[in-house]
């Protein structure tokens, strides 16, 4: 029997590998996993618990990545899926699927190995450490060291208890990840086995700035198995230079996952540390230089500070695939992880969302994004029916803002603390940045807490000395007047 045949077959289990946690010296993987996917955490509709799945978890040390491969618990996973048993570890993916969303699974690389006679592992998705050069805000340190100098700014100013409860504990008080260490147990065996790892993945951090992922790629090249190799990594798009992309050309071919959260002023505000020039300039010497791209792919993890944005996002991504004649890319756009936290689209006021959407339907009906299209349609939007877009899922973007609105919490104060909280320690301000309308949404959820602090001060100065000094202290109604004035001063 074909296991294929079943619908709750996954390409993963079968040929895949996931290493992302490591032991504390970074050298032994800890959980293991067919997908990163199963990384994620999943809340328990039934009693509000975490659960964090892993197969085999204890049970793997020592053993060499083959033999995690065949170790019982993945034998039992692929037996589930493959007789149409929804086993637990899948969680993420089927609750995606409940919700109407075409998940990781379903997206899942159905094209096989890179050579037709491979068969059983041949793919490996490696994150090394955390090492990273930017501090985007929508990240966390497990993902980019450069954020816990945020969290050491955060504590010497007393503000990251509050960053946490408005971030749904986002950026913990960790001291980081950071494994820049040789003598990797996966890599140690990897530099031998080039040969059999056809299909390698990589993210971070930033996989193109830990030495020991380009050490991985030099060894490719060196025993000739790259030219039988597909990379796709995930990464920023920051790090390309002519010594890095002479040494990609070296593969069979590459198609790697670009994640930018933004344009201009937006991606300079979400991705610290880079700046839209620079990112333009790498990003241009790749696709003009690297000969082996057949695929390639975006990534946008939608929040409030984008959500307004994306539809000139899509606009730039075509234009800039079609400048540089790439035969196939894709935009996919990603939820917020965890989904609750203050800077989710779900906190985004309802009108706001509804202008997100306009613009969207705007992009996919002006002739920009309107190639490479099916037939069948994929999505009814306000009555109106969208055919299947190859470019980018419009069922899954419109049905992650249609969730927003549906399931909407629009608090706007949550959402504005986190912000200006990041605003604080790296000494930027919003206003700077985000679409207007967004501004003047913040600016007067501001306005209305500094009316609330003074309104309170002055009756708790009234209540303290009434009947003690004459006067009804009408002065202090200034007080509203004067920080407003601030306000205004400050826009300015």
């Amino acid at each position: 029997m074909n296991p294929k045949t079943h619908p709750t077959y996954c390409h993963y289990p079968f040929h895949a590998m996931t290493f992302k946690k490591w032991s504390k010296d970074g050298r032994e993987p800890i959980n293991v996993t067919p997908c990163c996917m199963m990384m994620n955490p999943v809340t328990s509709e039934e009693d509000g618990s975490v659960k964090h799945h892993s197969l085999g978890h204890g049970s793997l040390k020592g053993l060499s990545p083959e033999e995690i491969f065949n170790h019982e618990s993945f034998e039992k996973l692929r037996n589930d899926l493959s007789n149409g048993i929804k086993n637990e570890a899948c969680t993420v993916c089927w609750k995606m699927e409940e919700d109407g969303l075409e998940s990781f699974r379903q997206c899942s690389d159905s094209s096989g190995p890179p050579h037709p006679n491979q068969e059983g592992l041949f793919e490996f998705d490696i994150t090394l450490s955390n090492l990273c050069n930017l501090a985007c805000r929508m990240c966390n340190v497990g993902s980019s060291h450069q954020l816990g100098k945020d969290v050491e700014k955060m504590k010497a100013k007393s503000l990251h208890n509050s960053f946490m409860a408005a971030s749904n504990n986002a950026m913990p008080d960790v001291k980081g990840v950071i494994y820049d260490k040789d003598n990797n147990s996966v890599i140690d065996w990897l530099l031998d086995n080039t040969h059999k790892i056809t299909m390698l993945k990589a993210s971070g951090g930033e996989p193109f700035y830990d030495r020991r992922v380009v050490k991985v790629l030099e060894r490719y090249v060196e025993t000739e198995a790259s030219k039988n190799t597909i990379l796709k990594f995930h990464t920023n798009a920051t790090q390309f230079t002519p010594a890095l992309s002479k040494l990609l050309n070296n593969f069979k071919e590459q198609g790697h996952t670009f994640s930018i959260d933004g344009t201009h002023r937006i991606y300079n505000y979400i991705r610290h540390n880079s700046d839209w020039k620079k990112l333009n300039e790498s990003l241009d010497h790749y696709l003009s230089t690297c000969t082996n791209i057949k695929h390639q792919y975006f990534n946008m993890v939608l929040s409030s500070l984008n959500i307004l944005n994306v539809a000139d996002y899509i606009e730039w991504i075509c234009n800039k695939c079609a400048h540089y004649k790439i035969p196939d890319w894709y935009i996919h756009f990603s939820e917020m992880y965890p989904d609750n936290r203050g800077t989710s689209i779900r906190n985004v006021p309802k009108e706001l969302l509804e202008i997100a959407l306009d613009r969207i339907i705007d992009i996919t009906e002006s002739g920009i994004a309107t190639v490479a299209q099916s037939d069948t349609v994929h999505a009814t939007i306000r009555g109106k029916e969208y055919k299947k877009w190859y470019r980018f899922n419009i069922h899954n973007l419109v049905g992650q803002i249609q969730n927003a609105i549906d399931n909407h919490n629009g608090d706007v104060k949550k959402m504005k603390t986190e912000i200006i909280i990041l605003d604080e320690v790296r000494d930027q301000s919003y206003k700077d940045y985000l679409d207007p309308l967004l501004v003047e949404i913040l600016n007067k959820e501001i306005k209305q807490n500094i009316r609330k602090t003074v309104k309170q001060q002055r009756k708790d100065m009234l209540k303290k000395y009434e009947g003690v000094l004459p006067g009804p202290y009408d002065h202090l109604k200034e007080g509203v007047d004067y920080l407003d004035d601030i306000q205004r001063n400050k826009r300015k």
